[in-house]
């Protein structure tokens, strides 16, 4: 068989060359998509240098076809899937800007089948999201509304638009479900535990608060835990799973900062009024003392 030959280099040799060279850019790419895209490029060239030969290999093209046919495959799946995260409904895109996704780690795609795995539901005033002392087993992401979130009927904190609810727990039992063998049957456990007078903490996923609802209704977008656990691990989704904890992190922080900022304030309002009283006091004395004095 003639081989052509281009510039003195015959076109297997020069496919070849080629090949090897999409081969370590694929090396370096990060991304998935382009990643596939460098490789089935070099497959093709690998391809075309194994027919150019004075012998061409037949086993390895054949070999490469079906490789080819696999990465054109995966290829146009996530492709299918980007364009359905860019596609996404207005509410989506809503929540994916309003919610800060973008900022917090969060890829379209990552954000889309993290979504794509929750249940829109409505919830009404004086609804609980979790009640202290029930196996708290759901991850809600609110849309609209108001809740209040209780200890022994203290207030603590408020959550409302674009807020996470459940995520400590979420991430007691992700961490707790690690230490059991067959972790898909923890929810299982902790239910039949519950008729026990004093089931171990440790062994169930136990709210330690309460979250209840305080606007006259609640749009909530709802995870739950074991199909949340298994997509996140089980489905390796690495990227998805970080992402997500990074966000709760940071939802975290802010909670915690704005009960800080809560119980600063509450304390001087306090400081506040008892200087008022005393001033009311020694004002009839015509003088004026500090509330620490007189303590």
């Amino acid at each position: 068989m003639a081989r052509p030959l281009v510039g003195g280099i015959s076109a297997a040799a020069a496919a070849g060359h080629a090949a090897f060279f999409c081969t370590g850019a694929a090396f370096l790419a990060t991304d998935i998509m382009y990643l596939r895209t460098i490789s089935m490029g070099s497959i093709s060239l690998a391809m075309v240098f194994q027919y150019y030969r004075p012998q061409p290999l037949r086993m390895p093209l054949r070999w490469n076809a079906i490789f080819l046919l696999i990465n054109c495959g995966m290829a146009g799946a996530l492709y299918s899937e980007r364009q359905e995260a860019e596609d996404m409904t207005e509410e989506m895109v809503e929540i994916f800007e309003g919610g800060l996704f973008r900022d917090r780690g969060f890829s379209k795609v990552d954000f889309y089948r993290l979504f794509g795995l929750a249940k829109k539901e409505v919830i009404k005033k004086g609804d609980y999201l979790k009640r202290t002392g029930s196996v708290s087993n759901k991850l809600f992401y609110i849309i609209s509304g108001s809740a209040s979130i209780k200890r022994e009927e203290v207030f603590l904190s408020s959550v409302s638009e674009h807020d996470f609810a459940g995520e400590i727990d979420l991430i007691r039992y992700l961490t707790e479900s690690k230490k059991i063998p067959d972790a898909e049957n923890v929810d299982e456990v902790s239910f039949q535990m519950m008729g026990d007078e004093n089931p171990p903490a440790e062994a169930i996923n136990l709210a330690r608060e309460s979250c209840v609802v305080e606007s006259d209704e609640m749009t909530v977008y709802v995870w739950d835990f074991l199909t949340l656990k298994d997509f996140l691990v089980g489905g390796n989704q690495r990227a998805v799973s970080n992402a997500l904890h990074a966000y709760i992190g940071h939802e975290m922080r802010e909670k915690l900062e704005d009960a800080w900022n809560m119980r600063v304030e509450d304390d001087r309002d306090k400081a506040h009024v008892q200087q008022l009283a005393v001033d009311y006091l020694f004002g009839g004395l015509g003088e004026r003392a500090d509330v620490n004095e007189v303590r």
